[in-house]
């Protein structure tokens, strides 16, 4: 994904483009690289709807997408090499949660899994690649999840048939809509990082105003 989005245009032909030291059109790949240092969580968004040009409603896109659990993010930096102080394993980041959307456009079911920041007695799934205690929250029900079932319940496309009520070629409607990947810490890190984010996420009252303090009513 960021392959593609992060490949570059290369300017050629008729479009090369002027060089500011020589003023020569000179064949030029503009590429967009990310900056450092990288922030600590990374959240992306998959396009999982759109725009139905022929009746003009939006509509689901069940396709696959698959992801893996480590996003290796060094080859999309720009300068590490003269950055100083810089640990190039902090730009790996790790897969924590995952948002589910289950239905259609027009309505569905929202639910997540989330791996817990305590990877003792981890199960790791077939080749490997899945590994961790996984938890599905759907609503006020929270279970333990096992971690090679993910990409069947998260990646879309096609089913196979297999499962209860599954039909063979039926697209999935439950998959993938955010990705969150965080850097690999350790529980105290990541309970410091929540409570930064919740800082910022709630900004204090404008000046002259007060919070109202909190009352408990007793019968």
């Amino acid at each position: 994904m960021l392959y593609f989005v992060l490949l570059g245009e290369l300017f050629d032909g008729d479009n090369k483009l002027t060089c500011e030291d020589c003023q020569q059109k000179k064949s030029t790949l503009r590429k967009t690289m990310l900056s450092l240092p990288l922030p600590p969580v990374l959240v992306l968004h998959l396009k999982r709807f759109d725009l139905d040009f022929n009746t003009f409603e939006i509509v689901k896109l069940n396709s696959h997408y698959g992801f893996a659990q480590d996003l290796d993010l060094r080859e999309y930096v720009g300068g590490m090499d003269v950055v100083e102080g810089v640990d190039q394993g902090e730009n790996i980041k790790h897969l924590r949660g995952v948002l589910v959307h289950a239905g259609i456009a027009q309505g569905g079911h929202y639910y997540s899994f989330l791996r817990g920041d305590d990877d003792s007695g981890a199960e790791v799934g077939e080749g490997g690649e899945w590994r961790g205690r996984w938890y599905k929250f759907d609503d006020d029900d929270v279970t333990p999840f096992p971690a090679d079932q993910l990409p069947l319940q998260c990646f879309g496309g096609v089913q196979g048939g297999t499962g209860a009520g599954a039909l063979e070629g039926e697209e999935r409607s439950a998959n993938a809509l955010m990705l969150c990947y965080m850097k690999k810490s350790n529980r105290t890190d990541i309970k410091g990082l929540m409570q930064s984010l919740l800082s910022a996420a709630a900004p204090a009252p404008p000046a002259g105003v007060l919070r109202a303090p909190h009352t408990r009513q007793t019968a």
